[in-house]
């Protein structure tokens, strides 16, 4: 099974600008720009940011209470799996330091790791990686629970 995370955000700008946020963080580098632009660092490779795919707008919608527009669709290297949760961490801390709408983070399609919610960054507390969270998370957050989609 493919280790895989899903960043949705409610934010109205061009998936290529988020692509640019991350490279300019200085942890990402390129892999591929052609057909599809694609980034990577130590255990992780963001292989796609467009607007959500299928029905999985929708869902978030019912789910979170609010409408995405982007997603950026993260793959661990499970050989790098704990390296990899780290860096999925930072990534998402600095788009959502510069990105301000709402945003969850679903990690296998279906665990909830954090959400931001009315300018509230909560971290799920009932998952093994809040031990690495501190270090990784630079923005105000808390720990406490997170509704997932299963």
């Amino acid at each position: 099974m493919a280790i895989e995370y899903h960043l949705y955000l409610a934010e109205t700008v061009h998936a290529d600008w988020v692509l640019h946020v991350l490279l300019e963080g200085g942890e990402f580098k390129e892999l591929q720009s052609e057909p599809v632009r694609m980034l990577t660092t130590i255990g992780i490779t963001i292989l796609q940011v467009s607007p959500p795919t299928g029905n999985r707008g929708d869902l978030i919608a019912a789910y979170y209470e609010f409408k995405p527009t982007l997603e950026v669709y993260c793959r661990l290297d499970k050989r790098e799996r704990a390296k990899g949760h780290l860096a999925v961490l930072q990534a998402a801390n600095t788009l959502l330091d510069v990105f301000t709408e709402d945003t969850v983070l679903i990690h296998n399609g279906e665990f909830s790791w954090l959400q931001r919610s009315h300018g509230r960054l909560v971290l799920n507390g009932r998952r093994e990686w809040t031990a690495h969270s501190p270090r990784q998370m630079t923005l105000p957050y808390t720990l406490g629970p997170i509704k997932d989609l299963i």
